[in-house]
């Protein structure tokens, strides 16, 4: 079934990497089109979108962080409506003995409803994308500002805009982030709680 405006989509990434086991990102886009979109295409720019995003930061994630694919949902409609690959991003270029398991770059995205704040928590680096302080070298460190900064961004094709948010059972409503920060230092993921975050 086509997607329709104002309708949320669900983008699953997933990283196989042969020591840590899978990692997952999930992303919520809002749509605005004046048309319906079918399957195909909606497969298609989301592809274009996680690949623009993974493209900023692969030289901080780990060579073996593989990417699998992208399952994709229409969460207004509940419905599945496929998976896709991510053109031509494979997954991290960084070389060298990875980080301990569960150690990510970290950004997080404030929004104007108080305690909710859109986190992402990405594939694990290399421990040489470590300095000794724990943080993130600053050479790297622009391209998570990069990565950042795209978050905010609408994605638009042919007419049809992508806005990256979250929508809260708090208010009811689909949130739009207003600030994007990457944090210097290197974050540990935690397993969450099923039905958490976005």
């Amino acid at each position: 079934m086509a997607a329709q405006d104002t309708d949320v989509i669900e983008t699953t990434v997933i990283h196989d990497n042969s020591i840590t086991g899978i990692q997952v990102n999930r992303y919520q886009w809002k749509l605005s089109t004046g048309v319906p979109v079918d399957d195909a295409t909606l497969l298609d720019d989301v592809a274009f979108i996680i690949e623009s995003l993974y493209d900023l930061i692969k030289t901080i994630i780990a060579i073996r962080n593989v990417f699998r694919e992208v399952r994709v949902t229409n969460v207004t409609q509940n419905l599945l409506v496929g998976s896709t690959t991510a053109g031509a991003y494979l997954g991290g270029v960084s070389t060298g003995n990875d980080a301990p398991q569960g150690v990510s770059a970290f950004v997080y995205c404030t929004t104007n409803v108080p305690r909710v704040i859109l986190s992402k928590y990405l594939p694990s680096p290399t421990v040489s994308d470590v300095n000794t302080d724990g943080g993130v070298i600053p050479g790297e460190y622009p391209e998570m500002v990069a990565y950042a900064a795209a978050l905010l961004v609408p994605y638009v094709f042919n007419g049809t805009s992508y806005t990256y948010g979250y929508l809260s059972p708090k208010v009811l409503s689909f949130v739009i982030p207003q600030v994007s920060t990457p944090s210097f230092v290197y974050a540990y993921q935690r397993r969450r709680k099923k039905g958490r975050g976005a």
